[in-house]
């Protein structure tokens, strides 16, 4: 059974998958009091995407992350999905 389905695997492309990551840190030097002397921002995006025998599907995830240092803390994350979905055939129409 397994050998009757091997050559169906090699009818689907290898996914492509990428990953970039952007840091950015910022000192205050010159800081004053109790505000904050560092902050850092990050940027981050991924993306998969795959050739099928029916069309294409594709993926993209984008999340920023700041932080800043001082006498108190804080931090957030925002996440996003970016463009993402399917595209192909299906019977004479071509759907995205």
């Amino acid at each position: 059974m397994l050998i009757a389905l091997l050559p169906l695997t090699a009818l689907a492309a290898a996914p492509e998958v990428g990953v970039s990551i952007e840091p950015l840190v910022a000192v205050d030097t010159q800081r004053q009091g109790d505000e904050d002397h560092t902050e850092t921002w990050t940027w981050i995006r991924a993306h998969a995407s795959q050739r099928t025998d029916s069309g294409r599907w594709f993926l993209s995830v984008q999340a920023d992350h700041n932080l800043r240092f001082g006498s108190d803390n804080e931090g957030i994350w925002s996440l996003r999905v970016g463009e993402s979905g399917w595209a192909g055939r299906i019977g004479p129409t071509h759907t995205r």
